[in-house]
């Protein structure tokens, strides 16, 4: 991996606020956690031009606090010097599509949207895309796409909780890449290559019928 990269990386400082949103309420709902940790471990830590690079022992003891099952990873296109932060965790529907919007938590941690969210189709899949950016001396922004499924087809309604109420159990997925200017097309970012490639062994891993 080039200097380049490799500062790229260090500097990609999105794992605290990645952190804040992956936390719920408990619920009473009940599911088979167990199984939602193996499935979570069936996720290829390797998609075609992309390798994953674990979060250090900080981050990852932070993001294991939280109350379902879930991964924190960052993928790196080392060819094209891309790198995502991919977070998934999988949970009862009600506290999955209720709390911790990107909206509401980069918010209390310093990020300001910018203009508002919009819909991204990705091959079959729909999601929600918003930018975000820190003010600061040297501005930190962010693209964020995300998308709950509870059988392989992955979309982001505006009311979640009627189109996903039905499933008692859900994943919810967050992929965030840095970004230059809000003026960055949406058409090739790093999001959304990652996704194309990424999603199919996604479904494969999570979902039993695919």
């Amino acid at each position: 991996m080039n200097r380049n990269l490799i500062a790229v990386c260090a500097g990609f400082s999105i794992v605290l606020p990645a952190l804040v949103c992956l936390s719920y309420s408990r619920a009473t709902d009940t599911f088979n956690e167990q199984a939602v940790k193996e499935r979570l471990d069936l996720v290829p830590l390797e998609f075609p031009g992309w390798i994953a690079y674990l979060p250090n022992e900080e981050d990852e003891s932070a993001f294991k606090d939280e109350q379902y099952p879930g991964f924190m990873r960052r993928y790196v296109n080392p060819v094209l010097g891309h790198q995502v932060l991919l977070l998934i965790r999988g949970g009862p529907s009600g506290p999955l599509v209720y709390h911790h919007h990107p909206q509401q938590c980069y918010e209390a941690i310093g990020f300001a949207p910018h203009r508002g969210t919009i819909k991204r189709r990705v091959a079959t899949d729909e999601f929600a895309v918003a930018d975000f950016t820190k003010p600061s001396v040297s501005p930190e922004s962010l693209r964020i796409y995300w998308a709950w499924s509870g059988d392989g087809a992955w979309a982001a309604p505006d009311e979640p909780r009627f189109r996903f109420g039905t499933f008692p159990l859900l994943y919810r997925i967050y992929v965030v890449q840095p970004i230059g200017s809000h003026e960055d097309p949406h058409d090739g970012d790093s999001c959304e290559e990652f996704l194309k490639i990424a999603i199919p062994g996604i479904n494969k891993a999570l979902f039993v019928n695919n």
